[in-house]
């Protein structure tokens, strides 16, 4: 599916904000021929963007990023800052100080991630993830379906960033359509198991006071590309006969490993 019909699904309120957002980036910087040329894009498809027609994939959004000269939070809008005395450091400028260089823990491309959910439940979030590397860590976007009460299906979107380290894969992320929910996940490569994934998940959702949950998560790796409509219509909260047999076999190998060594896959 192409770019143009994939961007024109986001809400009203997210393409206002991506356009303010952009307009004043490009009203700082100018000369957008050039930021066309660097990003890779026609004058004509960036236009749309800038009149909130449309809104890019991640991957072009980090394309526009870079050209700007900004992180991907700052063109999303959503800055995220670490209070230091005196100053403010930016997200990104921690993982590039802090992190070590990418050690391969992370195969790039799509996984299909799965947690619980509840607990008990015989329920579970199935999404798909995407992992794209840069050189220190990279950016991570993992997309589900949800069901409103009054049965109306919504999609979920989540935004972060990972870095690797000591042998471990850390996560942070933030959902960019419903705003009061962020988590982070430490992720380990299983031995025996190609490049799936596994480890522990951890929620903070910031509506009717502050609440944390923590999960066990696995991520089955699909491929580097994939189509990602018909799988994205796969996703959501599913029983566990919902679910290919194969991705629940990960699942329960992942949790009966943390029930035999508790604290290998938590943080």
């Amino acid at each position: 599916m192409s770019e143009e019909s994939q961007n024109k699904s986001g809400s009203a309120f997210e393409r206002d904000l991506f356009c303010a957002q952009l307009g004043e980036l490009v009203e700082k910087r100018g000369a957008i021929a050039h930021i066309c040329k660097n990003a890779g894009l026609n004058r004509q498809q960036f236009n749309r963007y800038l009149s909130g027609e449309n809104i890019p994939s991640l991957a072009t959004a980090y394309r526009i990023a870079s050209a700007l000269g900004v992180s991907l939070d700052s063109l999303a809008g959503q800055a995220v800052t670490r209070e230091t005395d005196p100053e403010k450091m930016p997200l990104d400028q921690l993982f590039n100080e802090n992190a070590s260089p990418n050690t391969g823990l992370v195969e790039p491309g799509f996984y299909w991630e799965v947690t619980r959910y509840g607990d008990p439940s015989d329920q579970f979030v199935l999404s798909l993830t995407h992992f794209i590397p840069q050189k220190t860590g990279g950016l991570y976007y993992r997309y589900n379906q949800a069901a409103r009460a009054d049965g109306t299906i919504v999609p979920q979107e989540f935004w972060g960033r990972y870095y690797e380290a000591e042998g471990k894969v850390t996560v942070f992320q933030t959902n960019i359509r419903v705003r009061n929910t962020m988590g982070s996940m430490a992720l380990r490569r299983l031995d025996g198991y190609g490049a799936e994934l596994a480890g522990q998940k951890m929620g903070h959702r910031f509506i009717s006071g502050a609440r944390v949950t923590t999960s066990i998560t696995a991520l089955k790796f699909i491929g580097r590309q994939v189509e990602q409509e018909p799988n994205q219509l796969l996703t959501g909260i599913k029983l566990r006969s919902e679910i290919p047999a194969d991705i629940m076999v990960l699942y329960d190998s992942v949790l009966a490993l943390s029930e035999a060594e508790p604290g290998r896959l938590h943080f």
